[in-house]
């Protein structure tokens, strides 16, 4: 049986505890925000290399299909202007939520910072009851905004970002969107490329191949008659065969060739920048990730890291630099 005086102690223990914890200070999430910034960073750098093949694509293509590269280049250039945008509102909102935790509030101030954040990277991102977005249903967006009245009333800092938590994996999604809407022009801008490179070689292609099988063919024949004793009338016969047809190739070989380097390039080139849309969309993922770790972090009162998320952005700086060596 526990005594009154025993009792006491263990209630005075316990809001000890309960203060300590209170009290413990917030985890730094100022690496949260640099990765995040860096991201942004790393974005237009990508789209710089881009946008650079979309250009010198256009000026290889004939006339009559510039205006189509001119076009795609031009969507491209926009889709890719948004996206950046939309991550360096990732960003500030990042740069917020760091300032709400450095100044220690935890009341109806903190939440009053949350909402006011997920508020501003809303409307930065251009989210709006009704908007039409890729990656988010149109009713999700009344949702948000419910949410961030809800944030509001939390009165708590821990409760905010909870609640804002499955808000900016939405929001995030809006960015994935732009993402997947300008790798579907680059591919555009590929395929019309290989297009134009095809049609250099219309006249000769079909050509080029018969005259492989008849070459195969040839030297097959040849290598079967010496083989088996054959005639020397037949061997010289298929000899001539064989040179005529060679002769024929090589003809048309430079052409040929260059026609081959170049789509050896061009998937060179069309690898690559798969490569850089896919380390965007997996920056993004880490970025969703890392705000989960950043809200369980505070809410645990413990330390966290965002290396992952900073090595995501850098591996997207690093794939710029690639594309350029192409």
């Amino acid at each position: 049986m526990v005594t009154g005086g025993r009792k006491t102690k263990l209630a005075t223990l316990a809001a000890l505890g309960l203060a300590t914890a209170s009290c413990t200070a917030l985890p730094d999430t100022s690496g949260y925000t640099a990765a995040s910034l860096q991201l942004r960073t790393s974005a237009a750098a990508a789209g710089s290399a881009l946008s650079t093949e979309l250009g010198r694509m256009t000026e290889l293509l004939p006339a009559a299909r510039r205006p189509d590269a001119v076009s795609i280049a031009g969507q491209f250039d926009e889709a890719w202007a948004t996206t950046v945008a939309s991550l360096g509102a990732l960003g500030r909102y990042a740069e917020s939520i760091e300032a709400v935790t450095k100044a220690g509030n935890n009341g109806a101030a903190a939440a009053n910072g949350v909402a006011d954040s997920v508020n501003g990277l809303a409307g930065a991102l251009g989210i709006v009851p009704g908007a039409a977005l890729v990656g988010v249903a149109t009713d999700t967006f009344a949702f948000i905004y419910s949410q961030i009245a809800n944030i509001r009333a939390t009165r708590s800092l821990e409760r905010s970002l909870d609640l804002a938590d499955p808000l900016i994996r939405d929001m995030s999604n809006v960015v994935g969107g732009q993402v997947t809407a300008a790798k579907a022009l680059f591919q555009q801008a590929i395929q019309l490329e290989g297009q134009a490179l095809d049609f250099g070689v219309d006249d000769i292609a079909a050509l080029d191949a018969d005259l492989e099988t008849r070459e195969n063919d040839a030297a097959r024949t040849l290598a079967a008659l010496a083989a088996q004793g054959g005639r020397d009338d037949a061997r010289r016969a298929a000899d001539a065969e064989l040179k005529r047809i060679r002769d024929g190739r090589a003809a048309i070989a430079p052409r040929m060739a260059a026609y081959r380097t170049a789509r050896t390039a061009l998937a060179a080139r069309a690898r690559a920048g798969n490569e850089l849309f896919a380390a965007t969309d997996n920056a993004l993922a880490t970025w969703r990730e890392g705000h989960t770790k950043m809200v369980r972090a505070i809410r645990e009162r413990r330390p966290v890291s965002f290396e992952s998320l900073t090595a995501a952005a850098q591996e997207i700086r690093e794939l710029s630099r690639r594309w350029r060596d192409l």
